[in-house]
């Protein structure tokens, strides 16, 4: 904050306790208040210090502390709303990290994430991962493992292993005839013959 911005916040000040502000007073607000800038928070903190309760009869005097406090009340208030929540990334190092959560903080603190819920913070989850209790999870986790298609395991058949090239069913998943019915035991014979491939560690056959 500079002295023409000290003097707008005090002029605001003014209008709560009827100061008379000077130059000098800028001065001295200014060099107290030197790393504190003159936004809507500061200017919401001089409103929160005059609206908290006092003794009957009390005269409130604004002094530079007040501002840095309920300026700084203000902003974590709102990044509590926001549930800033910073995973990282692979290949930073602890100085880049520190630098992208300081920013998360600060954009969390300017309103620029929002209220949030813990759930919604929580970046690129999976359902699974977003299960609201243990037991739904433990649900999802169920419903998953039918779906997962069995391993390649080298010198083990599976034709569920690999997809089929006839049919293009998914690995897990059985062949199909044309009109589309499930043959639960009986795969192609392209994709057994891809299975064996596999199994053995070679590469698909040349067309």
């Amino acid at each position: 904050m500079n002295p023409l911005e000290a003097a707008d916040l005090l002029t605001y000040a003014a209008a709560f306790d009827n100061r008379h502000p000077s130059a000098a007073a800028n001065t001295a607000w200014a060099d107290a208040l030197r790393d504190i800038p003159l936004d809507q928070d500061a200017l919401a903190a001089v409103a929160a210090y005059y609206s908290t309760p006092g003794e009957p009869g009390e005269r409130r005097w604004l002094m530079p502390f007040h501002v840095r406090h309920y300026r700084k009340l203000i902003r974590e208030q709102r990044i509590d709303n926001a549930a800033p929540i910073y995973d990282g990334q692979p290949h930073e190092n602890g100085l880049e990290s520190a630098t992208h959560r300081r920013a998360l903080l600060r954009n969390a603190g300017d309103g620029k994430l929002g209220n949030r819920t813990i759930r919604q913070a929580i970046p690129n989850r999976s359902p699974l991962e977003l299960a609201a209790s243990p037991r739904e999870r433990l649900q999802q986790a169920l419903a998953a493992i039918g779906s997962m298609p069995p391993p390649i395991v080298p010198g083990v058949v599976n034709p569920l292993a690999v997809g089929c090239p006839h049919c293009t069913a998914a690995p897990g998943r059985s062949c199909r005839t044309p009109i589309g019915q499930r043959r639960m035991a009986d795969p192609h014979p392209g994709r057994v013959d891809r299975a064996r491939r596999s199994a053995a560690g070679l590469g698909e056959a040349a067309s």
